[in-house]
């Protein structure tokens, strides 16, 4: 099989939790040539030569893996879209459900139509909207179109919410989505990594340890770009594992997600809340994805051959016999924890009365009719 890899030289290099480092590109090209694949790379310095580039990709025995969602640092083409252009296969979900994921209230609008618990927000487009929602304080704050935790702020009162929503319209010049903060004594926040797809699907989970300031836990820029803030555990708890996996699942066949994905979940004590989809998931030293393969016995070689293979079985070509090989062995580890896992949540009993399931019911029904208003 020939992989090609485009490598998005033509974006800035990011400093944090990103596939677009010389390192990874290393690592991946290693990791599919031991499975006896070819690796070859293409560049992104005009559009026009891209689609001659492209063009001579013989599409039946080949498959493009692309370590950005755009092909420049203009982020107004997605390369899934070039690439359903011109029918050439490649890794990861279409362009369709990538914007979905990316543009954060539309994500938010398929979840509640889809009745997957989500914190309740509202969109701030211009100064005028600021005043428009109400979500009672504190109030969580973030470019709609952002990534690891850019601009994520947090308002305790009127004041702050302004003077926050006006800073960050002026600095990322696109709209600002507000959110309801999921808090409270028992809150953790997980990260849980979707590989594969349909009924081969598997999930691998870490939690993401927060410190607290003042009451509030928030993953934003200082916290997530600090090596001595930014950790993550084991999670050990067979029915939180279970109920992860369940959300996580749901939540990428709903986005219409393929191949890899991310799903962050915040749990209040009482209800575990969908925050956000990424299906461009680092794979840097420093991404949430790779460093959950610490808790299991996959190394990054596997991972990178699984995400690769199921796209190439996906396209209905042949994967290479050692690519197969290394896939179905890797698969089938994470099935044998998963299903411990679930066999020890099933004896395990909790209390759920029916204040809790009722509360989560209101919850999905009043953000559908703030979404339909």
């Amino acid at each position: 099989m020939n992989i090609i890899v485009f490598n998005a030289d033509g974006l800035k290099p990011a400093e944090f939790n990103t596939w677009r480092t010389k390192k990874v590109e290393i690592e991946i090209t290693k990791a599919l040539k031991e499975t006896g694949n070819n690796v070859s790379f293409i560049n992104f310095h005009h559009l026009k030569r891209f689609y001659q580039d492209l063009r001579k990709i013989k599409c039946d025995e080949s498959i493009v893996l692309a370590l950005s969602e755009y092909v420049d640092d203009n982020r107004d083409i997605f390369v899934s879209n070039v690439l359903e252009e011109l029918r050439i296969p490649f890794v990861g979900s279409g362009s369709e459900a990538v914007c979905n994921a990316l543009l954060k209230e539309k994500a938010k609008a398929i979840f509640v139509k889809d009745e997957i618990l989500t914190p309740r927000f509202f969109m701030v487009s211009s100064d005028e909207d600021i005043n428009k929602g109400f979500l009672g304080y504190p109030v969580v704050l973030k470019p709609r179109g952002s990534g690891s935790s850019e601009g994520v702020s947090i308002a305790h009162n009127q004041d702050q919410f302004e003077k926050i929503a006006k800073y960050l319209l002026a600095e990322f010049k696109q709209p600002v989505i507000a959110e309801e903060y999921i808090g409270g004594k028992n809150c953790r926040e997980y990260t849980v990594g979707v590989l594969n797809n349909d009924e081969n699907r598997v999930t691998i989970f870490a939690e993401i340890i927060i410190p607290e300031t003042n009451g509030i836990k928030l993953l934003d820029e200082k916290v997530k770009n600090n090596p001595e803030t930014d950790k993550i555990s084991e999670v050990n708890d067979s029915l939180i594992k279970e109920k992860l996996r369940n959300i996580a699942l749901k939540t990428m066949r709903s986005i219409d997600g393929k191949d890899v994905g991310r799903v962050d979940i915040r749990y209040d004590g009482s209800h575990f809340y969908v925050l956000e989809i990424n299906l461009f998931p680092g794979l840097g030293d420093d991404s949430y994805l790779r460093r959950t393969l610490n808790f299991s016995d996959i190394g990054f070689d596997k991972l990178i051959n699984m995400i690769v293979c199921s796209a190439i079985l996906r396209y209905k070509m042949k994967p290479t016999q050692k690519m197969m090989a290394i896939s179905a062995y890797t698969q089938k580890e994470i099935e044998r924890s998963a299903s411990k896992q679930r066999a020890a949540a099933i004896g395990t009993t909790t209390r759920k009365g029916t204040k809790t399931k009722a509360k989560a019911r209101d919850h999905i029904k009043e953000c559908k009719l703030q979404w339909q208003n």
